[in-house]
This record gives structure tokens, C-alpha cells and sequence, in this order.
């Protein structure tokens, strides 16, 4: 964790897990997340609290109402959730009392139960009657009867995922659909002008997608096909475009030859492969970002299935 964090969290009295944060501030049960490198919210701060629909409403309306740069503001299944920002680590440290301070006395005006009640059905818990559970990748104390339903959905989610078929198959129906995507937009931009490394972001994201929506599972094997498939895709990609832009060089110079003969003359001149190994690594690199993107969000719904 970010030293800055570390120590504003211990000095709050904040137990602190890994990149989590939980304990209570001003009577509420509070789990905050930091993940440094995310780009729109990389520190996210969830109140635990049951509400009403109509109590939410209003509870974001006046706290949108305070004007806070980089913050945002929603409510999920086990409170209000808050994600912020701002451009250093140190600014975004000296303004967190008074956005947490804000939080927490709009909530109680509002009133929004606090730790002291179930935040998924209202009713009140002491330490006997509660049990902790993980919802959301945050610890929250639940009424007993809800955390035991809690559990038993989980349990059979869990079982539910165990037995699900892998269906490699059709999950590479998927992945090869994402890649075709990726070499089209390629070639197209090629032809607009451009090489960009944008086709590998999609690619890889829409890959990813059609992966699980055509039922693949999501497991290690799925990181191993959307890899090898999309950095096979991307590499030809590069390739095709490169022998089109040989080909119509050929041409433009009234040559009677194919595309892949004239990139292999070409290859011989130096500025040209040099430009041909630039956009070959760009393209490559682009698309290992991709896949560390889908390794990342694979890990946190595999910990969320756990």
C-alpha cells in the first residue's frame, strides 16, 4: 500500500488488509480500496448504511450539492460508495476529512443507519448476533440471519461455478470473433491513414467479452487462449497491413509483383523495417497491456466467486 495511505488509515485506526482499509468513522462502518494506478477513481470509500430509495435520493443530491472536485458518488448493494481522485496523492489526502466528515453527517441527517444496524435489511446487531462477511471485496458486518443468507448464496454460487462446463470451444468462437475485429480495424485504419495500436485494445476487450458471453469459462485457460489468439492476431495484423503498404508501393512504381514479394525488397531497406519493427513492438506491447488488463479483472472476479 501507498506509504501516504498507509499511515493516514493507521492514524484513523483503521485495520489495513493488503490495499483495503475497514474500521468506523464517525459511527459509521467504512472499507476503503486504493488502487494507485486506476485512472478515474483510484481510492474507493464505501459507507456501510441501510437506506430507503427515497433516502438515497436525497442523500445524493446533497452530498452533489457540496461541489467536491474527482468525487463521485453511488449507492450499491451494502451502502454509498465513493470514488475518488485528485492529481496528486498528497492533495487528494488533505481534503479526505472533510469529504469523509460531509459523508458522514449528510448520512445522519438524512438518517442513514449507521453500524449499528444490518445494512441489508435495517435491523439492529450487536456482536453476538453479527457475522462478517465479504461482499464487494469488503468486509461488512451483517445481522445474523442475513450473513447466513449471505453465505448460503455465495456457497451455492460457488458450486454453481465448479460445475460450470469450460466450453473452451465456443469460448474461442469468441476470442477468434474479438481478433478478426482487431485485424479489420487494423486494415482500416491503414487505410485511413493510420497504424495505430488501437485494434489490439480491441482485440483483447471484445475477446474477453465474447469469451464469457459465448459461455467459455473464466479460468487460467481462458487467459492462455485470449493470449496466444490475440498476439497471433495482432502479429499478422502488422504484417497484413505492412504487405499492403508494400504492395501499393510496388504498384505506385509500375511493378508486376505481390505484396508479400515487394515487403520482402523492402525489408531491405532500413528505414522501412525499422518503422516495421517500431509498429510491430507498439503493437505488441499494446496488446500485453490488454491482457494484463483481463489477467487483473479475471483475478478479482475469480476472489469474488472464492
Amino acid at each position: 500500500m501507498n506509504k501516504k495511505f498507509e499511515k493516514y488509515f493507521l492514524e484513523k485506526g483503521l485495520q489495513i488488509n493488503g490495499n483495503f482499509a475497514t474500521g468506523k468513522i464517525n459511527g459509521y462502518e467504512v472499507n476503503f480500496e486504493l488502487n494507485i494506478y486506476a485512472k478515474q477513481n483510484p481510492l474507493l470509500i464505501n459507507f456501510s448504511t441501510f437506506t430507503t430509495p427515497e433516502q438515497k435520493n436525497e442523500i445524493l443530491k446533497k452530498l452533489r450539492s457540496y461541489g467536491f472536485k474527482f468525487i463521485q458518488y453511488d449507492f450499491n448493494t451494502v451502502g454509498l460508495l465513493i470514488g475518488a481522485n485528485d492529481i496528486t496523492v498528497g492533495k487528494l489526502l488533505k481534503r479526505l476529512d472533510s469529504i469523509l466528515d460531509a459523508v458522514s453527517e449528510t448520512l445522519k441527517e438524512f438518517e442513514a443507519k449507521d453500524a449499528n444496524y444490518c445494512p441489508l435489511c435495517g435491523a439492529e446487531i450487536n456482536d453476538i448476533e453479527s457475522m462478517n462477511c465479504c461482499i464487494e471485496d469488503y468486509k461488512i458486518n451483517l445481522c445474523s440471519v442475513c450473513g447466513e443468507g449471505y453465505n448460503k448464496k455465495m456457497e451455492e454460487e460457488q458450486k454453481a461455478f465448479e460445475e460450470q462446463p469450460n466450453n473452451y470451444l465456443k469460448g474461442f468462437g469468441g476470442v477468434l470473433i474479438g481478433a478478426i475485429a482487431g485485424i479489420a480495424i487494423a486494415i482500416a485504419l491503414y487505410f485511413a491513414g493510420f497504424i495505430s495500436s488501437l485494434s489490439a485494445f480491441v482485440a483483447v476487450i471484445l475477446g474477453s467479452f465474447l469469451y464469457k458471453k459465448f459461455g467459455g469459462k473464466q479460468n487460467k485457460m481462458m487467459i492462455v487462449i485470449l493470449a496466444l489468439t490475440t498476439l497471433a492476431s495482432m502479429v499478422l495484423a502488422v504484417f497484413l497491413v505492412y504487405i499492403l503498404a508494400s504492395y501499393q508501393a510496388a504498384l505506385s512504381e509500375g511493378l508486376d509483383m505481390s505484396g508479400l514479394e515487394a515487403f520482402n525488397i523492402l525489408m531491405e531497406n532500413s528505414e522501412f523495417k525499422n518503422a516495421f519493427i517500431s509498429d510491430m513492438v507498439m503493437m505488441l506491447l499494446f496488446s500485453f497491456i490488454g491482457i494484463g488488463w483481463t489477467i487483473f479483472d479475471l483475478h478479482k472476479n475469480l476472489r469474488k466467486t472464492k
